[in-house]
């Protein structure tokens, strides 16, 4: 059948969210939470619930997730074949899951080993494409928020930031101050059918938290009118060539790995604008920044010798409020065929020329085995899981990611 422009266009516009263009207010997001608890969910719940959507089968207490057995979005053109494949694969989703609930991983790095070629870059690849297409779904659909109308507030805003997208994706809830946020958290949490709890310290990015400021003081204080007049709220979908949610990094020198990559550094054309130390003239292009609420996938971002490869994949952790703020999900690999993985959740980085960044994990994992090769394995310990692992001298990431929501 020869396909016509109208006929391509409908399929187009029916793979679109019908809300991606809408504005809503922030009163529509609260009642959408009540709702649907779910939305609120941070990096490592909805990656955990990600992989139970596309469909599970158990086999001999081994559960094989659709997502790599049969790859329903590709029509089976990268399925994964092997019961120790689908083992690494059930064994790296309960670290998920486990980090979903807070029980732990969502504090440090799971680290998966495996020879050069094991086909991690396969599974890391699998991951995020489908993470692409769970956000655009109502299943896993999330939010985010703009800043309008600054410049009728703030004197010295530059008429070309009147409107403000939150530079690290941020949930609308981190609008409300913590307590207040506290309070809808737990009414969603009595109505949240899910084997985990719903949690959100982040604070706000630097730059949010200075119009936050701004606006308050303009209304006395008044949040229910900050919120009506200066804030929409839009609906977010993960795209990896948008660099939104989800992050595919390379250090510009791998023996010198500048840390400006990840966090962000000064917009040096709004330094004669707002000045060295005003948190607008940060420019929030860091490769965390972008992962912030999805991906972050890093490749050659440890270098030390061996013939083993790694894996280490982390989501999101939930750390208190402050002024630090950090991305949401992470993945890197060395040169040497080493990858490490995480998932992120968090809020902005400090200003780098008033404090340095301390990246810590955050809320998206990443991962990979080979198909028709014997699988790599999971875990936080670093240990070898294999015969045809080089037990002397194993490559191992030191690289540490970012907080998470």
């Amino acid at each position: 059948m020869t396909e016509t422009l109208d006929r391509l266009s409908e399929q187009y516009e029916a793979s679109v969210p019908s809300d991606l263009r809408d504005s809503r207010s922030f009163e529509w997001y609260l009642e959408t939470l009540y709702e649907d608890p779910k939305v609120a969910r941070n990096a490592h719940q909805r990656l955990a619930d990600m992989f139970d959507h596309y469909g599970t089968t158990t086999e001999d207490g081994v559960v094989e997730y659709e997502l790599a057995s049969e790859d329903p979005l590709g029509e089976g053109a990268n399925t994964f074949f092997g019961r120790e494949v689908h083992e690494s694969i059930h064994e790296f989703v309960n670290k998920v899951k486990s980090g979903a609930r807070g029980l732990g991983p969502e504090k440090r790095i799971i680290l998966l080993l495996g020879p050069v070629g094991s086909g991690k870059s396969d599974v890391d690849r699998q991951v995020r494409r489908y993470y692409e297409d769970y956000t655009a779904q109502d299943d896993g659909r999330l939010y985010t928020f703009r800043w309008t109308d600054l410049c009728s507030v703030i004197d010295d805003q530059d008429p070309n930031d009147d409107t403000v997208v939150s530079p690290m994706h941020q949930d609308p809830l981190v609008l409300l101050p913590q307590k207040q946020r506290q309070q809808v958290i737990d009414d969603l949490n009595e109505e949240l059918d899910a084997p985990y709890s719903l949690r959100n310290e982040q604070a706000l990015d630097p730059e949010s938290e200075f119009y936050m400021d701004e606006l308050l003081a303009h209304y006395d204080d008044d949040l229910q009118a900050v919120l009506e007049n200066h804030v929409e709220v839009t609906r977010l979908v993960a795209s990896e060539n948008r660099r939104d949610c989800i992050e595919t990094f390379e250090p510009k020198d791998k023996k010198n790995q500048d840390e400006t990559e990840l966090t962000g550094d000064v917009n040096y054309s709004k330094l004669a604008v707002y000045g060295e130390s005003d948190p607008r003239a940060f420019d929030y292009a860091g490769a965390f920044c972008n992962a912030n609420r999805g991906i972050f996938s890093g490749e050659d971002c440890s270098n030390s010798s061996g013939s083993s490869s790694t894996t280490s994949c982390t989501p999101p952790r939930s750390r208190p409020s402050s002024r630090r703020t950090t991305p949401e999900s992470t993945s890197t690999r060395s040169s040497s065929g080493a990858r490490t993985c995480r998932s992120t959740g968090t809020s902005a980085p400090t200003r780098r020329w008033r404090r340095s960044t301390t990246a810590r994990s955050a809320s998206t994992s990443r991962t990979s085995w080979s198909t028709n090769r014997r699988p790599t394995s999971t875990t936080s310990s670093c240990r070898t899981p294999t015969s045809r692992m080089s037990t002397s001298n194993p490559t191992r990431s030191t690289w540490r990611g970012c907080s998470a929501c």
